[in-house]
């Protein structure tokens, strides 16, 4: 039998080969084939993410079953400006206060508001690539490539790729589905998961996670599912996750899309109040360094009043 190796890949017959890392992982050339097509297939989808507006209702019930709500709006423009608000609901001291997050080509900020028409305070401020990150791990942002705050396509390239510490990891399709499963063995615990994908499309629709202790017997499961209506396919209209303990903890999340529109969001969503408006900022500044500015000044400001009262009292 012939054997043709292309650029790390090692056909032989039906199977695949792929050495990567040190590692080698032995796939069916039908199952390299299906996992290609999600990683393609849900790659494109995050696309919708650039240009729309949203908002979600969130409730999360905790162990002694108290309902904390919170509302989150997020606004997204031509895949380079990000804005999320997350608004506490729930019936308590912090009610209605503000954490806001605006990515822009210059960098992010994050922000403290007292409410919606408050500028409020930034808090933390860097790198438009770090506030990315902040925006992709948020949970229901492209639900439908996520378990949780994992995205699917970037497991199936990690466990290719040799990054993922899977025992075993594989993808099949059986009718209107598409099956993940996946285990990890460790020192410490056992892992078992099993996603299911719709066969058009690959969106997620429920999973199953169960983590076995080896040490003290303790174990947890974790479940996930996701509901879409005929006219949006790519944004879940509800979603809803649970975690039950050995020790008869239970917890909840759950999320309703409340609208959404996929058009892009007006620039001056984008704007932050202590900073120039976009329209205005002159050309080659960088406006989160405008902080380090005026932190500077500041601190220049600082010590000349410092020496002046030394000075005073000699």
């Amino acid at each position: 039998m012939k054997s043709i190796l292309i650029s790390g890949i090692l056909a032989v017959g039906l199977n695949v080969l792929i050495e990567s890392n040190g590692l080698s992982r032995d796939v069916s050339s039908e199952e390299k084939s299906l996992m290609d097509e999600i990683v393609a297939v849900q790659r494109e989808r995050e696309k919708i993410y650039g240009n729309m507006h949203a908002v979600w209702t969130v409730t999360k019930i905790v162990q002694n079953g108290e309902d904390i709500e919170s509302t989150i709006e997020f606004w997204s423009r031509e895949h380079q400006y990000y804005r999320f608000d997350v608004i506490n609901t729930s019936d308590s001291s912090s009610s209605n206060k503000i954490t806001r997050m605006i990515v822009r080509p210059e960098g992010y900020a994050r922000i403290f508001a007292n409410s919606r028409e408050d500028p409020g305070a930034i808090f933390r401020f860097g790198a438009a690539e770090e506030g990315m990150n902040w925006v992709r791990a948020a949970k229901w942002y492209c639900q439908a490539n996520k378990v949780s705050h994992d995205f699917i396509h970037e497991t199936i390239t990690d466990w290719l790729n040799g990054k993922e510490f899977y025992k075993t990891f594989h993808v099949k399709k059986e009718g209107d589905s598409v099956f993940i499963e996946g285990f990890v063995d460790v020192e410490s615990a056992t892992n078992s998961e099993t996603f299911e994908l719709s066969s058009s499309g690959y969106r997620f629709l429920q999973s199953q996670t169960r983590v076995d202790n080896k040490d003290d017997g303790t174990w947890y499961e974790s479940k996930y599912a996701k509901v879409y209506d005929n006219q949006q396919t790519d944004i879940p209209i509800a979603s809803s996750a649970s975690t039950v303990e050995s020790n008869g903890s239970m917890k909840s999340l759950n999320y309703e899309l409340k609208e959404f529109q996929l058009t892009p969001a007006p620039l001056e969503v984008f704007f932050v109040a202590e900073l120039a408006p976009l329209d205005a900022r002159p050309a080659g500044i960088v406006w989160f360094r405008r902080l380090l500015v005026a932190g500077v000044g500041f601190a220049c400001f600082a010590v000349y009043f410092f020496h002046r009262k030394r000075v005073n009292r000699t």
